[in-house]
């Protein structure tokens, strides 16, 4: 059976892969938020960029999971930024306004090339 995720640090930045849309059911909500918060906390780099891998939002917890990923990564002294969502979940991100307060990319690629250059602080 594949991993739901997994992790490695590109240059500067540590990423997240989420692989699994179960990820975001009811059930396994709980621990999706704990590897989310363990990863920011436990990262080896500033940044951190968690990639969605296409994964489909269809409910309001997946929301609550991306809101608190930058209060969160905060908190750790981290920054977070997110890359392949998903279309269908694009405007409720704007809708919600977490486009203004998270730094949000295309793919990997376009994220990694970014924060590659962002100065450190």
């Amino acid at each position: 059976m594949p991993s739901t995720y997994e992790t490695e640090t590109v240059g500067n930045v540590s990423v997240l892969r989420l692989r699994d849309a179960a990820m975001f059911q009811f059930d396994q909500f709980a621990t999706t938020c704990a590897i989310c918060q363990e990863f920011l906390r436990n990262s080896p780099t500033r940044r951190t960029l968690i990639d969605f891998g296409q994964i489909e939002f269809y409910n309001s917890m997946s929301l609550g999971l991306i809101a608190s990923l930058g209060k969160h990564a905060e908190s750790c002294g981290r920054t977070v930024s997110l890359c392949n969502l998903h279309p269908r979940s694009i405007w409720s991100i704007q809708a919600t306004r977490l486009h203004t307060v998270l730094d949000i990319y295309h793919d990997a690629e376009q994220a990694l090339a970014a924060l590659q250059h962002e100065p450190t602080a």
